[in-house]
């Protein structure tokens, strides 16, 4: 999933995703934007680092909003990596990876697989979080 800054640079707006493969949730997902600050991509965004999650909607270490919360409740997020994206005049935004199991992107496991390429929970394949680890990471 990636979330763009507006020219504003205070709202994120959704910009590309790939794995959700319910056309509902795919629908509202797309017209999603929250402020800048709010839910993993919001706080990724505005600190410019990279944050991991092992069980997102009970995590305290971020703010959450209804609209992230419900992304994450729908779609069925448990674990995610979210990266900024900077550039020379500043943050661009987001680029984040899920998966559907839980505890599955520690920081320590986000190391030790990044070369394994294996989805993290065999029960969704479409789990693209250890095939892109590497590149939000390192």
């Amino acid at each position: 999933i990636v979330y763009l800054l507006d020219p504003n640079g205070a709202r994120l707006r959704w910009a590309h995703d790939a794995g959700i493969s319910n056309d509902t949730e795919r629908g509202w997902v797309r017209e999603l934007e929250m402020p800048l600050g709010v839910g993993m991509f919001g706080r990724a965004t505005q600190e410019r680092r990279v944050l991991i999650t092992g069980d997102y909607l009970p995590d305290p270490k971020f703010a959450h909003g209804a609209d992230p919360d419900r992304v994450a409740r729908e779609v069925g997020i448990r674990s995610m990596v979210v990266a900024p994206m900077d550039a020379a005049a500043g943050p661009l935004g987001a680029l984040g990876a899920l998966c559907h199991a839980r505890g599955r992107l520690r920081r320590e496991r986000c190391g030790a697989n990044q070369g394994a390429r294996r989805p993290c929970c065999a029960r969704h394949p479409e789990c693209a979080a250890h095939r892109t680890v590497g590149a939000l990471t390192g």
